[in-house]
């Protein structure tokens, strides 16, 4: 670990908070689900399901037409080339690597290798890299519904919630693929225990983090981390050293921007989306409405009415009650299908939980 760029990057998260959520707030979140939250194993197989394109933009407009007119609407003016955004979807495969992720003069993407709406003030687009699974389906539909709170300039509440649109999307779209016997149950499942799991390492890494920017700036300005520093944090919570170096190698890596609130939008989406299915599978037409209420608010940088209208209490006491909310869903999802011995893991570690999780409360700094 380079302890000198991991000073340079918490002092520009410190610097830039100002334009960004409390990171109080963020730290009590992020500690509540990093130490709440009941993950029973990290291992998940690879999609087996195939899917072209053509048949992915298909699917993916049925399932918006069996929610809301509205929302079928706009989608099919994206993915038909006649909405305010450029779309632009494509096989990751077939693109040159030399041209993947380069931008135009205009400053927006040419091509992305991960999907993502992105806009400046020469425009916008839409980039959906396919991959020929199951899983471009859930790419589509997750960046397309971004556009439907999409605001020019993200106001705070969006920037905070603007995940929870997405994943709460993704989570209809696998009930409608279930219900329409289009994506085996091993599939579903095996997608969302890999979002799982990566939304909640997001909440570790956004705890890691703002447990040494609270360091950094408790000692004023120009102190720096210690390597004792990183020790004492990885001896109190029992972290194995694999772990502490996947961590803080995940902190600073290329999707790292040294923005407190980047990391804690996925994390927050993990904690909003399992109680918002939760409504949705009681009354899918109420839980539209809702949504609706939700994008306005948000785009009015309204967050407590943005959290009313899903029926949150907007207050600490709140949180406890979403993470018992996700791990039902998780313990749901888990005794679906027990993973073989033999089965590989896709991209993630085979480790032990970041942090105990016996159910002890980490001690106060």
């Amino acid at each position: 670990m380079e302890i000198e760029k991991l000073n340079g990057f918490i002092h520009e998260n410190l610097v830039n908070r100002r334009n960004a959520t409390p990171y109080g707030l963020l730290r009590n979140i992020a500690e509540q689900m990093t130490f709440g939250i009941k993950i029973p194993d990290r291992r998940f197989p690879a999609i087996k399901q195939k899917m072209e394109i053509d048949r992915a933009k298909k699917i993916v407009l049925d399932f918006f037409k069996s929610v809301d007119e509205q929302w079928y609407e706009k989608a099919k003016a994206i993915i038909e080339g006649k909405s305010e955004f450029e779309f632009h979807i494509y096989y990751k495969d077939e693109i040159s690597p030399r041209l993947m992720d380069t931008k135009r003069q205009d400053g927006l993407p040419l091509y992305s290798s991960f999907g993502c709406l992105h806009s400046n003030k020469n425009g916008k687009g839409i980039y959906v890299p396919c991959e020929r699974s199951i899983r471009d389906v859930f790419i589509l539909a997750h960046e397309i519904s971004h556009s439907f709170d999409y605001r020019e300039i993200d106001p705070p509440a969006r920037n905070l919630l603007g995940e929870v649109t997405s994943y709460t999307f993704e989570a209809m779209l696998q009930q409608y693929l279930l219900e329409q016997n289009l994506i085996s149950r091993e599939d579903a499942t095996n997608m969302e225990k890999a979002n799982i799991i990566s939304h909640y390492d997001d909440a570790v890494e956004t705890y890691a983090k703002l447990m040494l920017m609270r360091i950094k700036e408790s000692r004023g300005p120009g102190s720096r981390i210690t390597e004792e520093d990183l020790a004492q944090i990885q001896q109190k919570y029992h972290i194995s050293d694999g772990t502490f170096d996947y961590i803080l190698g995940r902190m600073m890596g290329k999707l790292a921007v040294p923005e407190v609130d980047y990391r804690a939008r996925y994390m927050i989406a993990q904690l909003v989306y399992p109680y918002i299915m939760e409504q949705y599978y009681n009354n899918p037409q109420e839980t539209v409405v809702r949504m609706k209420h939700f994008f306005e608010a948000t785009g009015q940088n309204d967050l407590e009415r943005a959290l009313l209208s899903l029926g949150i209490e907007p207050k600490d006491e709140s949180i406890p009650m979403l993470i018992e909310c996700n791990n039902r869903r998780i313990e749901r999802l888990y005794r679906k299908k027990l993973f073989d011995a033999q089965e590989k893991t896709a991209n993630l570690k085979k480790e032990e939980p970041f942090f105990q999780q016996s159910g002890d409360e980490p001690a106060d700094d």
